[in-house]
């Protein structure tokens, strides 16, 4: 089998092409690409390092934050296994709890940014890098997303090299600002009121 161009064509039900997908060659295995590959790598990884971080503040939070009624009570029994909700559920812990009504405003621009950065780590990481081009400043990746039984689509997600370049950097900006959080949540005082007692049982904290 050639090692360039290959191409998987996907047709509909009445026979006419749908969309071909090139399965080896282009930009994927263009040696040109490789700064782009890194930069890629480096926001994948420190994506990692933030969705951990996000992944055990939670944890901490939901095993020790208690109210005094239940139906504000925010305890989830079973962790969310998917970011969105595990972003939705650090929202509503500090829009809703008492204790942490502090941190609400700083964790607000945390969500949103985690939001915002979450789609375009989405793209570079789940979607296949099909064309980089430097003189339109544009590198392109294509998604494929099932939106009904037998049906899907293809979309082509445009981004800037800088954006691209720049990706690792801001999200490790956002792990920063939610470090500046997590550090001053989980210390024994805090610990202590989300739990309503005197003095906590354990305590817990990042190390430096």
């Amino acid at each position: 089998m050639p090692e360039e161009n290959v191409w998987l064509d996907a047709y509909r039900a009445d026979g006419t092409l749908h969309h071909s997908t090139r399965i080896l060659g282009g930009a994927v295995d263009n040696p040109r690409n490789e700064l782009i590959f890194l930069y890629i790598g480096k926001a994948v990884c420190s994506w990692a390092r933030f969705e951990r971080h996000l992944n055990e503040f939670l944890l901490m939070l939901n095993q020790k934050a208690t109210t005094q009624s239940d139906e504000d009570n925010l305890f989830q029994e079973y962790h969310p296994t998917q970011f969105g909700s595990r972003v939705d559920m650090l929202e509503r812990y500090f829009d809703r709890h008492p204790v942490l009504a502090l941190f609400k405003e700083r964790v607000a621009v945390i969500v949103d940014a985690a939001r915002f950065l979450g789609e375009l780590r989405n793209t570079v990481s789940h979607a296949v890098l099909t064309s980089v081009s430097e003189e339109e400043d544009r590198i392109t990746f294509s998604s494929l997303r099932s939106y009904r039984p037998r049906r899907f689509e293809t979309q082509d997600h445009n981004a800037r090299f800088a954006g691209i370049r720049d990706l690792s950097d801001q999200i490790n900006m956002l792990n920063r600002k939610l470090a500046e959080v997590s550090t001053e949540v989980l210390t024994p005082a805090i610990i202590s009121q989300l739990q309503g007692v005197e003095s906590p049982p354990w305590t817990a904290g990042l190390s430096t």
